[in-house]
This record gives structure tokens, sequence and C-alpha cells, in this order.
């Protein structure tokens, strides 16, 4: 095993080692219904779909979700302590395919203050903090 001070990540966990990983990218920005963020350059809506990582995707009505494209990977963390969160964490949470719902109903689950953590396509990690 490889290991970070007081974590180990399996090498065949199939991601990179996560200790003392820079910050690339920080920032605070919108994203729009039907548009999409790539969290490895920190870029809102690239021109190539294909460098997504997140949709906003607004199926109509109350319906809409943030879902994970181009192999990306996302999981709700709740309404937790957005600078508490290490890049060591990160690594481990239980990231999968399934959209995370923001439907303008009582199903809503990113509501102002909630966390959401994203392995992107391109092998790195993000952490969002919905503020509004």
């Amino acid at each position: 095993m490889s290991c970070c001070p007081r974590n180990c990540i399996p090498p065949d966990a199939g991601i990179a080692q996560a200790c003392g990983k820079p910050i690339i990218n920080q920032g605070s920005d919108v994203v729009w219904g039907r548009s999409g963020a790539d969290f490895k350059t920190g870029t809102l809506n690239p021109p190539q779909y294909n460098q997504w990582d997140i949709w906003w995707e607004q199926a109509g009505g109350p319906e809409r979700q943030m879902t994970p494209v181009n192999g990306a990977i996302i999981v709700n963390l709740g309404v937790v302590d957005f600078n508490a969160i290490t890049d060591v964490q990160l690594y481990s949470y239980p990231y999968s395919t399934i959209p995370i719902p923001g439907n303008d109903d009582n199903t809503n689950q990113l509501v102002n203050g909630d966390v959401l953590a994203v392995h992107t396509n391109g092998g790195g990690n993000a952490k969002v903090k919905v503020l509004e």
C-alpha cells in the first residue's frame, strides 16, 4: 500500500496517490441550466462537450439534476464544512455515475450550502459548494 499520513490508498484503487496534491483551480461561478463545467481547467461551458465533467441537466418543469458526464463520477456530501475536506478525503468517497437531484421541489438535494465531490474525467478531484 501507498500511505499518506493517517490514510492509506491501495495501489489497485485506480487513482493517483492523493498526498500533497496541489490546487490547480479555484473560484466561484454559476453553472446555469443546461450548461456544464470542466473542473480540470476550471472552465464553465467549455466549447467541446467531451471536456465537461458535470452537466446541469434540465428535463423540463421542476426536474433538474447535476449529472456526471464523459467518465466523471460524483458524490453528494450534504451540508458539510467545505474547508475541512482534504485532498486525501476526496480520493476516499464512494463516487458514482448517479445524478444528484436538484429539482424545484422537496426532492432537491442540492440545497444552499450542500457540497458535492467530483472525480473528473481526467483523474483529478474537485469539491463544489452550492451557494444558492
